[in-house]
């Protein structure tokens, strides 16, 4: 993973890249520092704290995808699997040495 900011509406990384032209990349955004979207009490587990959690969750909408939504995710989670299958050796070479 590298660090990169948003500028001019481009992710710029922090680290030099020599990715070939037109490699897909993923990016998730880190929240601020002081962000409000990093407010996250914390959850008790009192049976208040629960009750109000549960009755939290059970308020949620369920996710709604159409059929190429559903295949692509599809898609993208073989890919990813297939993409660790290929490349575990490499993450565990020479970890237990």
């Amino acid at each position: 993973m590298i660090k990169a900011r948003w500028i001019n509406g481009h992710a710029i990384p922090d680290e030099q890249v020599s990715w070939p032209e037109g490699s897909v990349v993923y990016l998730s955004r880190m929240p601020l520092a002081g962000d409000a979207s990093t407010a996250c009490p914390t959850q008790d587990d009192d049976p208040d704290s629960v009750a109000q959690w549960l009755k939290w969750y059970d308020s949620l909408e369920p996710l709604v995808f159409d059929e190429g939504e559903e295949a692509e995710i599809d898609r993208m989670r073989k890919e990813i699997a297939e993409h660790t299958k290929q490349n575990m050796t490499s993450v565990v070479e020479g970890l237990f040495e």
